[in-house]
């Protein structure tokens, strides 16, 4: 009989009261449920069982009495909260108190938890095993944390913590600490190797960490790491602590790699300016031919202006192709057979151009690979901001087929009209089948929309904001049949819309705003370009809420 993880039962339980319809009105992300509703008559049924056991208080705490073991409460401001404490003392065998918002992100001073009402509820409430404290603006956890000894499960995200206390350590029953979204959070205790029973450790988006902690080494019972922070003073001493956590020990790591089992889906690099190229992967991984990361569907890259590669060695799936050892030029990112969603950020893009460059450079024009085999292929969401040296992008999109969102913001020097690539070679025009959303952000030499737009018939969302230069909406406009949403903004030297404007039939939504000339023509009744745009539903001249 197969040994099961205490996560693999939970999961078990729930789908097969989701398969039993006690939830309804699933919401997933790439195959994993999400949220869940809970029908009325279940939820009732689940009230009447739980009697008293599970309260949720709404406007006062009148009805807690002290058989209450699981308590959701309302923050609504401290004032409601410390009035209502007061209350809650005779409920002293509470074992799950979840402290509820209304909102994830709150900047209100007065809906901030202080150190003392903390201090109180923590003394009141000995004996938890779940404490819910997400989004309350919290910014110093007290030391008497440690007392709660029996405390399982602890949330602490979207709240504005700086440093933990060391008695949290004391914690030794801890399963799971959330700490997602602390953007201040700059260190994780030293002591963390005393939470012996920590099983997920949630840390996403706390970029403010500086390291992590040599202790993490001993949590043999870890089973999820969100984010993991390599120190720039001691990079390699990062990893070697962590070596014995599972999925993330050297050898362990190569394995997953070389079977084609690592199982990431999501991969973020920032701020890594003294990396030209990431060539810790043992040279026998590097010199071997297996797609890297092949259930990436995520890449942000940030800040790395001189990222070439990954290894010395190109891999790209699928393909008869030569190596970046040969000619160093075509040092680049490995071909991704899964990745959907790409964003990149001040840094070159040579690295991706280049990874084109070397699939159909190599490649016989008799032989070139088919579509779903190029690098790539599935990519379906890009995004390219503050890229400086950018000036084209057609090797780039040439071939990405899937591609269906793409976004550029503040690339001063890319030329949308350009056939040259930044090499100097000659390319072919952007092709895409299937582009349904396009976003230019602040491209001063913007003047007009490529020509080759008007072939792409599936657009159905286009954004032209902060573009100086941009003086003309094209004639053919009324070849994007299926644009429903067109948004320009502050764009003032565009002084008016093309006839074919009227002949846009799927068109619900424009937004035109800070363009003096434009918003003078489109007036209700009385512009010149009015009649134009008059059979579009929802037309505004207001600045985005």
């Amino acid at each position: 009989m197969r040994s099961l993880q205490l996560e693999d039962v939970a999961n078990e339980y729930f789908m097969d009261l989701h398969w039993r319809s006690f939830f309804q009105e699933a919401e997933e992300d790439r195959g994993v449920i999400m949220s869940v509703k809970m029908h009325d008559l279940i939820h009732d049924l689940a009230q009447s069982v739980s009697r008293i056991e599970c309260t949720l208080v709404d406007s006062n705490a009148k009805n807690v009495n002290d058989k209450v073991r699981h308590l959701s409460f309302p923050f609504y401001n401290v004032l409601f909260f410390g009035e209502n404490l007061s209350l809650l003392v005779k409920a002293n065998k509470i074992r799950t108190f979840i402290l509820t918002c209304r909102s994830y992100w709150r900047s209100d001073q007065d809906a901030a938890v202080e150190e003392s009402t903390l201090k109180t509820l923590i003394f009141t409430f000995r004996y938890l095993r779940a404490l819910d404290l997400h989004a309350l603006n919290i910014k110093t956890v007290p030391n008497i944390i440690g007392k709660l000894m029996h405390l399982k499960y602890l949330d602490l995200s979207y709240n504005e913590i700086e440093v933990l206390p060391s008695s949290i350590t004391r914690l030794v029953n801890l399963q799971t600490l959330n700490l997602t979204f602390c953007k201040k959070l700059r260190e994780l205790p030293t002591d963390i190797r005393k939470l012996v029973s920590l099983r997920q450790l949630d840390t996403s988006d706390c970029w403010n960490l500086t390291h992590m902690p040599c202790g993490l080494g001993k949590l043999t019972s870890l089973q999820t790491l969100t984010l993991f922070v390599v120190s720039k003073e001691d990079p390699t001493a990062s990893s070697k602590h962590c070596r014995w956590i599972s999925g993330i020990e050297q050898a362990r790591l190569e394995r997953k790699i070389r079977d084609n089992k690592f199982g990431m889906d999501m991969l973020g690099l920032e701020y890594m300016s003294d990396r030209d190229i990431t060539d810790e992967i043992s040279a026998s991984l590097a010199s071997s031919s297996t797609t890297f990361f092949p259930s990436l569907e995520k890449l942000y890259l940030h800040d790395c202006p001189n990222l070439k590669g990954w290894w010395k060695r190109d891999i790209v799936d699928n393909s008869d192709v030569g190596t970046a050892s040969t000619c160093q030029q075509h040092i680049s990112l490995p071909s991704f057979p899964r990745l959907s969603y790409l964003r990149i950020q001040e840094l070159l893009l040579k690295p991706l151009q280049q990874t084109m460059a070397m699939t159909m450079n190599t490649a016989e024009t008799s032989s070139l690979p088919s579509s779903s085999s190029l690098p790539l292929s599935k990519l379906e969401d890009v995004v390219i901001s503050a890229c400086p040296t950018l000036t084209s992008l057609s090797r780039f999109m040439q071939h990405l087929t899937s591609l269906k969102k793409l976004a550029i913001w503040d690339c001063e020097k890319v030329d949308l009209f350009s056939d040259v690539d930044d090499d100097g070679s000659e390319s072919q025009r952007p092709t895409s089948t299937c582009l349904q959303s396009l976003t230019f952000i602040k491209i001063s030499k913007l003047e007009a929309l490529p020509a080759y737009l008007q072939h792409v018939t599936t657009l159905q969302f286009l954004s032209i904001c902060q573009c100086p230069s941009f003086t003309t909406l094209p004639e053919w406009l009324d070849n994007l049949t299926s644009l429903h949403t067109l948004v320009i903004i502050e764009c003032p030297n565009l002084t008016s819309l093309p006839e074919g404007m009227r002949h846009l039939s799927s068109l619900q939504t424009l937004r035109i705003t800070n363009c003096p000339h434009l918003e003078q023509r489109c007036q209700k009744e009385i512009g010149e370009d009015w009649h134009k745009i008059a059979h579009v539903p929802k037309y505004s001249n207001r600045s985005w809420d």
